[in-house]
């Protein structure tokens, strides 16, 4: 029986040091460990890379939703983040925006996201939540 209440409490307080910040077909964020941890499927599996879960200009997770939705107003460009062991670049075309992480701020390993529109970003970045798709 103790072992079981042992199980039991240590899935608990795992599960619950994770908190969902948005999850769409092919990206999710999370907040663990004082960190957000973006997830998204590239071209042959899922990739993940850490951002900063800071107060103000250190907080990651605001850099990402500025410059994603300053990409949708513009409607052009790109812009380059440069997170503690990664890069991100955010590319703009034909209203949608594309994540390209960059690992240990390498050019040449580079893994693409899919391309998110307005609406997913919305949901992914915690801004809104979709229950039911239409």
């Amino acid at each position: 029986m103790y072992k079981l209440t042992f199980i039991f409490t240590l899935f608990s307080s795992i599960s619950l040091s994770q908190t969902l910040i948005g999850k769409i077909d092919g990206a999710s964020i999370t907040l663990e460990d004082g960190n957000y941890e973006v997830i998204f499927q590239s071209e042959s599996d899922y990739v993940s890379f850490y951002i900063n879960h800071g107060a103000g200009k250190e907080n990651g997770l605001e850099a990402l939703k500025t410059y994603v939705f300053r990409l949708f107003d513009e409607k052009e460009g790109d812009y380059l983040l440069q997170f503690e062991h990664d890069s991100l670049l955010l590319v703009y075309d034909d209203n949608k925006v594309q994540m390209i992480l960059w690992r240990q701020h390498d050019g040449d390993q580079r893994f693409v996201s899919k391309w998110f529109g307005k609406t997913d970003y919305l949901e992914l970045l915690g801004e809104i939540a979709i229950k039911d798709k239409i």
